[in-house]
């Protein structure tokens, strides 16, 4: 499989994935849920700075 072909299918993904998001949560709804999954992302790579953070001070 080339490059050309996954690329496809990965858009063929996404694009399922965005039209039952859609389907299932309003727009506004859908920023709410995205803005809490980019909260918990953010929150889970400050904890693990602070760990390596911590390491390399000890």
């Amino acid at each position: 499989m080339d490059e050309k072909e996954m690329s496809e299918e990965e858009l063929k993904a996404i694009k399922k994935k965005e039209r039952i998001f859609d389907f299932f949560w309003s727009l506004e709804e859908q920023q709410t849920i995205l803005g809490l999954l980019k909260g918990r992302k953010m929150k889970k790579e400050l904890k693990k700075h602070l760990k390596d953070k911590e390491v390399k001070n000890v």
